[in-house]
């Protein structure tokens, strides 16, 4: 047995999906990867996949949920979190509205990244703007 946060599972386990969650799970993703930084809601992609399958991207990975609201593909939230780590190692600050237009993105998705950062102990607020922590 492993731990898997709170359930114990066989070292063997692995969920597989059904041809119509695949089907489903693919329709999201080539949504995810059309417009990479202004991605589906939370909500919008459960009403795709299914809460529980939305879970299982979570959990495997697939997907980044840096709120409530705001999820990315895993690939995406990676260069994100590289590219404003270089720019805070060059310029040692950056804005939300910095932030929000190198990703050609809303305030609602680079304010979520910026804060899941914060949590995350990347960053740290100081007034508007962020540096490395």
């Amino acid at each position: 047995m492993t731990d898997s946060g709170p359930l114990l599972k066989l070292p063997t386990h692995e969920i597989t999906l059904t041809l119509d969650q695949q089907a489903s799970v693919e329709r999201l993703l080539a949504l995810f990867h059309h417009d990479l930084h202004n991605t589906p809601s939370a909500k919008d992609a459960a009403g795709i996949v299914g809460d529980e399958v939305l879970a299982v991207l979570i959990a495997r990975g697939d997907l980044i949920s840096v709120s409530a609201e705001v999820l990315f593909l895993r690939e995406t939230y990676e260069k994100m979190v590289a590219e404003i780590r270089a720019y805070l190692l060059e310029r040692h600050t950056i804005t939300v509205a910095q932030v929000r237009d190198r990703f050609a993105t809303s305030r609602k998705y680079a304010l979520a990244l910026m804060e899941h950062l914060d949590a995350a102990g990347l960053t740290q607020r100081q007034g508007d703007e962020r540096v490395l922590k």
